[in-house]
């Protein structure tokens, strides 16, 4: 009885994990986070990734923006086609 119900319990952690990592889109292995603010962040991701658009990410130093930018091109129609990181902050004004 007591084994049954530790296996049922380990069962339920390895659900959990598994559910969380299908509700990240996959291409974003680089980014984590489960909470409700990422889920909209991976929801924000899928309804970009498809669109013939430019998409410019902005924040603050240290977000995470290039690897936001690397899961939509992941997961995008041209994920077969190199990635190019601009860091705009490194292009000098005119």
């Amino acid at each position: 009885m007591l084994s049954r119900a530790y296996e049922n319990s380990t069962l339920k952690q390895q659900l959990q994990t598994v559910q969380q990592k299908l509700e990240e889109p996959s291409g974003c292995d680089k980014l984590i986070g489960s909470s409700p603010q990422m889920q909209r962040v991976y929801q924000l991701i899928r309804r970009v990734t498809n669109l013939n658009a430019a998409v410019l990410v902005t924040g603050e130093s240290g977000t995470g923006k290039e690897l936001i930018a690397r899961a939509v091109h992941n997961l995008g129609s041209r994920s077969n086609r190199p990635f190019v990181a601009v860091s705009c902050g490194a292009i000098p004004r005119p």
